[in-house]
């Protein structure tokens, strides 16, 4: 039942795409410390995932508070442009792609500003 142990099985379980064990012992990690950024970014990716989109922004929003990442604001973004909230994920993939040129999130997200843009 510590925190960093539960949050690192989870995301071990997530690079293995099993999402169910990844969300249990992400949600179990939470439970003890909700204030560890990587557990919220786990969370929230898995519920991205799962097409649970308030909760993946819940998740995100926090993980983003506690320490903004490339990662969770590539994620947060998507999970706003899912629920129609187009600024708010044009805003985030703007600073992520800006924030990393030339790597791999910032020109997904350079691709997704242009398709909200319509170019």
């Amino acid at each position: 039942d510590e925190s960093l142990i539960l949050t690192g099985l989870g995301m071990a379980y997530l690079r293995q795409e099993d999402l169910v064990s990844a969300k249990r012992h992400l949600q179990r990690a939470v439970k003890f410390d909700g204030e560890h950024f990587y557990s919220r970014l786990g969370l929230g990716y898995v519920a991205l995932e799962q097409k649970s989109y308030k909760t993946a922004m819940t998740h995100l929003e926090k993980s983003v508070d506690l320490l903004p990442t490339l990662q969770g604001g590539y994620f947060l973004a998507r999970a706003y442009e899912a629920e129609g909230r187009k600024g708010d994920a044009l805003e985030l993939y703007r600073a992520v792609a800006e924030s990393d040129r030339g790597g791999r999130l910032g020109a997904l997200a350079a691709d997704k500003v242009r398709g909200l843009e319509g170019r």
